[in-house]
Parts: structure tokens; sequence; C-alpha cells
């Protein structure tokens, strides 16, 4: 669905956030079809160094020329995942560009990640748990031990689970 959207991108000072050395925050305005929401900069600015009409910070601000460019970075950005999310969704609010532009777009993949390598963590922790309870049973008379009788849970294990066929180095006998 191709639906034609107005997105503007408005830098501006939120000069009731300002602190007592008179830094003010910067802010954006993003306003998609007369909706709005706002996203810090993380940059704060004096109020004297900044201009109204070019939306720049003036050079007697210390820090002017990277603040100048994280503001061109920023519109970089909230432009293009404006435009990636409405080809994702075809109908785009400032809340969801706000989302996407403050979230990694490989964002998904890590937490996909970090789930599979939890369950993995968890699979390793029951595996050494069994084979400590492997390692603290004391072989009974005349049974052979091995480690497919602990471990029937694994996968195509080459140890046997059952019987007396047993995997050389794998059985210890108990002697009376």
């Amino acid at each position: 669905m191709n639906v034609k959207q107005k997105l503007s991108i408005l830098f501006y000072l939120k000069r009731k956030r300002a602190n007592k050395d008179g830094m003010i925050p910067l802010y954006i305005r993003v306003t998609i079809d007369g909706l709005e929401d706002e996203i810090s900069v993380s940059c704060k600015v004096r109020a004297e160094h900044w201009d109204k009409n070019l939306k720049q910070v003036l050079p007697g601000e210390p820090a002017w020329k990277e603040i100048n460019k994280r503001i061109s970075q920023a519109k970089t950005d909230i432009e293009r995942h404006f435009y990636l999310m409405q080809a994702k969704h075809g109908l785009v609010t400032p809340a969801i560009v706000k989302e996407s532009y403050q979230t990694p777009i490989s964002g998904q993949l890590i937490r996909n990640e970090k789930v599979e390598n939890m369950q993995l963590s968890e699979s390793v922790d029951q595996v050494i748990g069994d084979y400590l309870a492997y390692c603290e049973k004391p072989p009974g008379k005349g049974l052979e031990r091995s480690v497919g009788q602990y471990f029937p849970h694994l996968p195509g294990s080459p140890f046997p689970a059952k019987g007396n066929s047993f995997i050389p180095g794998t059985v210890e006998k108990s002697v009376d």
C-alpha cells in the first residue's frame, strides 16, 4: 500500500529543560501528517549559540562542529528510517520512526541471538549437571557404568544407553 505521507523534521531547543549553567537540550520534532513525536539529540547548547533560522549551532559553542555534524546525521538517519518503515509497514507514525531510529537495525537479530545463547547455556548446564551426577555415583556390584546410561537425552550419542555392550574406556566394573 503506497500512501503519500509528509515528513517534517524540526530541530529546536527545549528551553523548559535548561540547566543552571544555561545549557539547553537539543531536540528533534518528527511530524508525519500532523502527528508529532520528539527525540533527544543528546546535546546541550547555549541559547545565544543557536541559529533559529539555519537550525544549527554557531561557531561560538566549543563543540559546534561535532553538534552540527550530529544534527546532519540525525536528519539523514530519521529520513532513512522513515522510508524504511514506510516500505515495511505502508503507513508510518512518528512513534514507529522514533522506535526504529532508536533501535539498531540488527536489534531483532541481536535479541534472537541472545535467546539462542540462553538456550544453549541451559543445555550446557544440564549436561554438566548430568556429568557431575555421573561422577558422584559409585558403581554397583557387577554393574557396568557407561556414560550413555546417564546421558540418554543426548541425540546421536556414541555411548550405549542400555545393555552390556560398551565402548572401551567408558565402562568401569566393580571388583568383589
